[in-house]
């Protein structure tokens, strides 16, 4: 890899040339892979400097502002050319990279000038993400929205500027309305990792590692649920019996009937409540329809889950309502001591398949008893508190 890019370097003063070509595209080209050549900056810097005092073209304009942000140092010099570039004057798309490039060299000490113009190119998304996906490292890369690309750039700014900011682009998201399409879901949920990853930096250590063997032996029991979920949706009856071998099956994979959880000392210190920020961020969350959608489809429901729980939060809606309601603060009732991870896993998984506690009652009754038999609550709301713990 190393020589195909030395090789590929030795190209640069080729590269120059094409910086006067009459065709538009090969300059924007030519730009964007001086960039990939920071050793050469001091030959490559001034040529691409005399192209934007001349150039004419708003797309190879973006392209070289984010190479000379890329190339120009020290850092300072970079910030300060950049910045230029984000006044009212300068086109649509020339600001928004500017920013973007501005970001990127910042990171947690990006000005809030910076800030705000990512937050307020979201608002104008439509006028700028066709020329935006035009430029080459959008093109080749990995793209999932313009509100993804800007929360992108935002997670590398300190939490205190990026959680507002991010706050206010899925706020817009969703007053914007409109009806849901198949990439909305994807779009929030990496929206929402963003997010949980600003305010939950260290996320949730949990003892007992939930390794990928004891996954893979526990996912065919969680199929079982998504199963049911879908015969009662299509309102074909739920399997009493298979749905309460697969609640066993996940139950004795975490607990022990020998040494149910209740018998458990109760001592525990407790865990600190959310702060605003936290607070502020799980609410926008949970008021993110597009998350919660019954509509999802099953691989999508696990992600979620798996993206909540992975930070040590309740997996479910209405748990991490529930968590809002208190502030995050423990009970004041003495609690079990903290789950492991795989039965922290467990349990959330239980509580969040509606199928389990809104079915018919013989199904809610044996569901009791083998939680009782396990030392654990036998409501969904004392199940959500447990994870809370």
């Amino acid at each position: 890899m190393r020589r195909s890019y030395e090789a590929v370097e030795q190209g640069v003063p080729i590269y120059l040339t094409f910086l006067t070509h009459p065709e538009a595209q090969t300059r924007l080209f030519a730009a964007y892979l001086l960039a990939l050549f920071p050793a050469q900056a001091r030959e490559s810097a001034p040529h691409l400097r005399v192209l934007l005092v001349q150039e004419a073209d708003e797309l190879v304009q973006a392209q070289v502002v984010v190479s000379l942000g890329t190339l120009l140092e020290p850092e300072a010099a970079s910030l300060q050319f950049l910045l230029t570039y984000l006044r009212a004057d300068r086109p649509p798309l020339v600001r928004f990279v500017a920013a973007v490039a501005s970001a990127r060299r910042a990171q947690a000490a990006t000005p809030p000038e910076v800030v705000q113009q990512l937050v307020d190119s979201v608002a104008t998304a439509e006028t700028l993400e066709a020329s935006y996906q035009e430029l080459p490292e959008v093109g080749l890369g990995d793209y999932d929205s313009f509100a993804v690309e800007v929360c992108k750039m935002l997670a590398l700014v300190d939490p205190t500027q990026a959680v507002p900011a991010m706050l206010t682009i899925l706020h817009g998201l969703r007053a914007a309305g409109g009806a849901p399409g198949a990439g909305d879901f994807h779009e929030r949920c990496i929206i929402a990792e963003f997010l949980l990853a600003a305010v939950f930096p260290q996320g949730a250590s949990r003892p007992g590692q939930l390794g990928m063997p004891m996954l893979l032996a526990l996912r065919p029991h969680i199929n079982v649920f998504h199963l049911q979920a879908r015969k009662a949706w299509y309102q074909e009856g739920v399997e009493v019996e298979a749905t309460l071998e697969a609640v066993n099956a996940l139950l004795a994979a975490a607990f022990s009937q020998q040494s149910p959880l209740s018998a458990a000392p109760l001592a525990r210190a407790p865990g600190p409540a959310l702060t605003p920020m936290q607070q502020a961020a799980l609410t926008a969350l949970v008021e993110e329809d597009r998350l919660w959608s019954s509509a999802l489809q099953e691989y999508e429901v696990r992600n979620r889950h798996t993206l909540f729980t992975g930070y040590g939060l309740p997996g479910s809606r209405d748990a991490l309502r529930h968590l809002l309601e208190r502030h995050g603060a423990p009970p004041a009732e003495p609690m079990a001591p903290t789950l492991t991870e795989v039965q922290y896993w467990v349990v959330s998984a239980l509580v969040g398949f509606d199928v389990l506690w809104e079915s018919e009652q013989d199904l809610r009754l044996r569901l009791e008893q083998l939680l009782i038999s396990y030392g654990l609550p036998t409501s969904r709301a004392a199940l959500g508190d447990l994870l809370l713990g």
